[in-house]
């Protein structure tokens, strides 16, 4: 991600700024999709009194669980950003990144032959 933040800071954003503003609900929707994909992290405390030292494992294991997931969406949403110029209109945008991509390969193996 940090490789990501330095391309668009010497680059400049590959996505076109858009001049419109979402309501309200939008962005309660976006929140409550946040809250479920971010919840849950604290079910890995269940097993943690089979542990032998839970106060110094738990806490490690509960960190590296946030930084694989966030990483993983993170560049779930960074391939979809770079696939597709607009994904609004898109009710799939993670299915059309995939088919703008598979025919991105089918092109540079075409021009490879």
């Amino acid at each position: 991600m940090v490789g990501g933040f330095l391309f668009i800071y010497v680059h400049g954003s590959p996505v076109p700024p858009v001049a419109e503003s979402h309501p309200a609900g939008a962005w309660m929707n976006a929140l409550l999709l946040l809250i479920f994909a971010y919840g849950g992290f604290e079910a890995a405390l269940f097993p943690a009194g089979e542990v032998k030292n839970p106060a110094r494992e738990a806490p490690v294991a509960l960190m590296a669980a946030l930084v694989i997931v966030t990483t993983c969406i993170g560049w779930c949403r960074l391939w979809v950003i770079c696939m597709l110029p607009n994904s609004a209109p898109t009710g799939r945008p993670l299915s059309a990144a995939d088919i703008v991509s598979w025919a991105l390969v089918q092109h540079c193996s075409d021009i490879r032959k």
